[in-house]
C-alpha cells in the first residue's frame, strides 16, 4: 500500500506520456484496449487496472518472476471471448451516448488487444515479457474462415454510385478505379494527381500507404473529368478527398456515409461466422483486385493494389503499368463500355485471315502459271503460222 500511495502518480504519468507519444489513430486504439482491460480487472479483482498493475509490478520487483502477468493476460484474453451480458459500457460520441451490454470479442480482436497491452506494460512498467511464453499462454482459437471476403460486383458499384449524394460520387468513383484503401484516398493532395497522362495517375507517397512504400494507380476515363473537376477548386497542398483537418476523422466520416448508403440500397448482407458486413469500403478494393486478375493476371492485381507480401514475386517492369491499367479500363468502368474481342476469337479471326491470305496467294500464283503457260502457247501457234507462211 505505500508502495502503491507513493508510487501511482509516477505510473500515471508514465501511462499519459506513453499515450501522449502515439498518432492519433493507435493512441485512440490503447485508450480502448485500456479500457477493455480495466472493466476485466474490474469485474474479476474488484481493482482499476493500473493498481493491479503495479501490484503486479511490486511483486516481480521481489521475487523476479513475471508468472503473475502471464496468467493475467491469458485470463484477460479468455474474457475477451465470452459475453458479459451483466456489464454494460457507454458507447459514443459527446451528442449521441448510449450503453450497450459487453459482448465478446473476435479471435483476431483478442490478440490484438493482449499484444497491444504487453507494449503497454513494458514501457509504463518497465517489466520485459518473454513473446514465446505470451505466445504459448494465449490460447486464442484459431478463426475459422468459412466464407471467402466478396468484392462488389460491378452491378452493385452502379447501385451504389447511382444512389450516392453527388459530392461523394467522386471519391466512390475514384475507390472502384484505383484499388487504395479508403485511408489513402484520404490522404493524397491535389499535387499527387498528374492530370496530363492517359491513364490519370495518383502518386501515393508512402506515408500515405498502409506498407509504407509508395506506389501509383490510376483512374479511368470514365472517372478522370469528375476528378479534375474537382482538383480544379483545391490548391496543390490541399488534402483531395478529406472532410476533416483530422485524417482518421475523414476516414471514419466516410465509414459513416457508407455504412447509411449501404443500408438505403439494400446490400445488408452479413457473414455467418462472423456477422460482419459483406459489403464495405474495403469491397471497392476488392473489386479493383479481382477486376484487374481477370484483365491481365494475378500478379498485376495484387500489383495494382500494392500487396507488399507479393511484390518480390513481380518481375514487370513498372513503366509497363499504364499499358497493364488501359488493359484493366474497360473491366472497371460502369457506365461507359468498350467492346472488347476474347483472345481466342481474335485469334480464330486472324487464323482465318491468314488461310484467306494464303488461299489468295495460292490463287494468284495458278492465275501466273496459267497466264505464262498462255505465253508459251501463244509463241508456239506463232511459230506454227511462221512454217505455214513459208511453205505457201
Amino acid at each position: 500500500s505505500n508502495f502503491l500511495h507513493n508510487d501511482m502518480s509516477y505510473i500515471i504519468e508514465e501511462s499519459n506520456n506513453f499515450l501522449e507519444s502515439l498518432p492519433t489513430r493507435m493512441r485512440e486504439e490503447y485508450d480502448t484496449v485500456l479500457n477493455q482491460f480495466n472493466y476485466f480487472t474490474t469485474d474479476v479483482y474488484q481493482k482499476q487496472g493500473e493498481t493491479l498493475l503495479a501490484e503486479l509490478k511490486e511483486q516481480v520487483k521481489q521475487d523476479g518472476n513475471n508468472e503473475r502477468i502471464y496468467i493475467i493476460l491469458h485470463k484477460f484474453t479468455q474474457w475477451l471471448l465470452v459475453d458479459h451480458l451483466d456489464l454494460f459500457i457507454v458507447a459514443g460520441n459527446d451528442k449521441c451516448r448510449h450503453t450497450r451490454p459487453m459482448k465478446k470479442r473476435m479471435p483476431i480482436t483478442a490478440r490484438m488487444y493482449a499484444m497491444k497491452l504487453v507494449l503497454y506494460i513494458e514501457d509504463t512498467f518497465r517489466l520485459e515479457l518473454s513473446r514465446n511464453t505470451i505466445k504459448n499462454r494465449l490460447k486464442i482459437p484459431a478463426i475459422l474462415e468459412e466464407e471467402d471476403p466478396e468484392p462488389f460486383t460491378p452491378e452493385e458499384v452502379r447501385l451504389l454510385i447511382d444512389n450516392c449524394p453527388p459530392k461523394r460520387k467522386p471519391l466512390y468513383m475514384t475507390l472502384k478505379d484505383s484499388g487504395m484503401r479508403i485511408q489513402e484516398c484520404c490522404s493524397f493532395k491535389k499535387k499527387d494527381v498528374d492530370t496530363t497522362k492517359d491513364p490519370v495517375e495518383i502518386h501515393l507517397l508512402a506515408k500515405y500507404t498502409k506498407t509504407k512504400k509508395a506506389r501509383t494507380t490510376y483512374v479511368t476515363r470514365e472517372t478522370a473529368p469528375l476528378l479534375i473537376k474537382k482538383l480544379a477548386k483545391l490548391g496543390d497542398e490541399d488534402v483531395v478527398f478529406a472532410t476533416s483537418p483530422t485524417p482518421q476523422k475523414s476516414v471514419d466520416a466516410e465509414w459513416q456515409n457508407f455504412n447509411l448508403l449501404r443500408k438505403r440500397v439494400g446490400l445488408t448482407d452479413r457473414y455467418e461466422h462472423n456477422k460482419r458486413y459483406k459489403k464495405t469500403l474495403h469491397s471497392f478494393r476488392s473489386f479493383v483486385g479481382t477486376q484487374a486478375t481477370k484483365a491481365v493476371d494475378s500478379s498485376w492485381g495484387h500489383s495494382l493494389l500494392g500487396h507488399k507480401a507479393y511484390l518480390g514475386q513481380y518481375i514487370r517492369n513498372q513503366d509497363d503499368y499504364p499499358k497493364f491499367y488501359k488493359r484493366t479500363e474497360q473491366h472497371l468502368m460502369i457506365y461507359e463500355k468498350i467492346e472488347v474481342i476474347d483472345q481466342s476469337v481474335e485469334l480464330k479471326e486472324l487464323q482465318t485471315q491468314q488461310t484467306r491470305t494464303q488461299q489468295t496467294i495460292q490463287e494468284l500464283f495458278a492465275l501466273q502459271r496459267k497466264q505464262e503457260n498462255l505465253k508459251e502457247e501463244n509463241i508456239k501457234l506463232k511459230e506454227r503460222l511462221n512454217l505455214l507462211e513459208q511453205n505457201l
